[in-house]
């Protein structure tokens, strides 16, 4: 591999992540994007977090958590899922109609003032995203302890606990967590009760969590989830996780974010790796992985806007950055050249076409990033952009 290429690729995976830094009073912020998806996604951020962090951007990170923790939903202690000085909707939608009327409208900031970032809890589908406080959490302990700020961890550990305590509602007897449809990461799919996401993150939590006792987490409560999720979604046959309960679909980012997160036993990481790179989620694209669900979706499962702007595949077949991102990193984790290589040509060559890290490509060659009559894949893409960062700068 050219050593030129991967610095271009380097490069533009690092200004597609600052180029969505906003300030607003003086404090930095990060958005998903630069378009439609120009607002505090929660997700998209906790995403991104551990690559702001590794390239020194601490302030954003601690502003953005701080945001989300001062605007905590009073009566469980829900994260916002977005925060705009205009709704979600309204901004997605306004983008939509730019692409019918081009110069229909001028260019719509973030927002002028902190107090006109205003929190938004529920989705088109009147769901919460179950992910979001999980993923916050996660964050703070990152941040945490990257700079080994005990008295900003003390201040803000009662507003983490409150975090924590709202998944006592979702919490079944046998302590996996069962969700609401539309409610995770792939929310343009109607996936509810019980998700390896969902209580693979639930665990990855409580176990970075238990070091502080203020948080109570029994570790026997730990090692039972634990076990609990493998003996749920472990399949024997193929030695990787299912997505969902008594169902066949197989996800991409379960399966690398259980090594990433350090679920599996570093004894086992290889082999799970190998029982990765012989599934389809690997091979059916001649080792290109990237896209996130095999098989598809049923047609029903599918939103009504997603079909709407034609993406009915957004999270079965289309490719994501992000995930294109974290295969490149464990790729490189396992020495995995074939992989490592077409990642990196393929990145760079769609990059070189964009000039940005771009959310979703194509599922057919030559996998163009993504767009139809009225939407088209947000570029620059800060989540995706994170993930390549991350992958170019770990085991070199």
């Amino acid at each position: 591999m050219k050593p030129i290429l991967i610095a271009k690729l380097l490069e533009a995976a690092q200004k597609s992540i600052e180029a969505n830094i906003e300030t607003v009073e003086g404090k930095r912020f990060l958005t998903a994007g630069r378009n439609q998806f120009r607002s505090l996604w929660s997700r998209d951020f906790c995403f991104s977090a551990n690559t702001l962090l590794k390239i020194g951007h601490d302030d954003v990170v601690k502003n953005q958590l701080e945001l989300l923790f001062s605007h905590l939903r009073p009566r469980d202690g829900l994260v916002p899922r977005t925060m705009d000085s205009v709704s979600a909707k309204y901004r997605v939608s306004r983008e939509v109609s730019k692409k019918l009327v081009p110069y229909l409208y001028a260019d719509l900031p973030l927002a002028k003032r902190l107090k006109d970032l205003d929190p938004e809890y529920i989705n088109e589908h009147a769901t919460e995203a179950v992910d979001s406080n999980a993923l916050s959490l996660l964050v703070a302990f990152e941040y945490y302890k990257k700079t080994s700020d005990a008295l900003w961890w003390q201040n803000w550990r009662p507003n983490l606990k409150k975090m924590l305590d709202y998944y006592k509602k979702w919490e079944g007897h046998d302590g996996l967590i069962k969700q609401p449809r539309f409610s995770d990461w792939q929310d343009s799919v109607r996936r509810k009760g019980k998700t390896f996401f969902v209580n693979l993150l639930y665990f990855t939590v409580l176990n970075r969590y238990s070091f502080d006792p203020y948080f109570e987490i029994d570790p026997t409560v730990t090692q039972n989830l634990h076990k609990k999720i493998n003996e749920t979604f472990f399949d024997k046959k193929s030695g990787l996780y299912f997505s969902l309960e008594h169902n066949d679909h197989i996800c991409l980012d379960d399966n690398l974010l259980a090594i990433y997160w350090n679920f599996i036993d570093v004894n086992e990481e290889k082999k799970f790796f190998l029982n990765l790179q012989q599934s389809l989620l690997w091979a059916k694209a001649d080792f290109l992985p990237g896209f996130v669900t095999h098989p598809d979706y049923p047609e029903a499962w599918i939103g009504l806007i997603p079909k709407f702007v034609g993406l009915s595949h957004y999270h079965d077949r289309l490719y994501w950055s992000w995930l294109m991102g974290l295969s490149l990193l464990m790729a490189k984790k396992f020495n995995d050249e074939r992989t490592t290589e077409q990642l990196i040509t393929f990145l760079s060559q769609r990059i070189e076409e964009d000039g940005w890290v771009a959310e979703i490509y194509d599922y057919k060659a030559p996998f163009l990033s993504w767009r139809s009559t009225v939407f088209e894949a947000e570029k620059p893409f800060s989540w995706g952009a994170a993930f390549i960062l991350e992958a170019l700068t770990s085991y070199n």
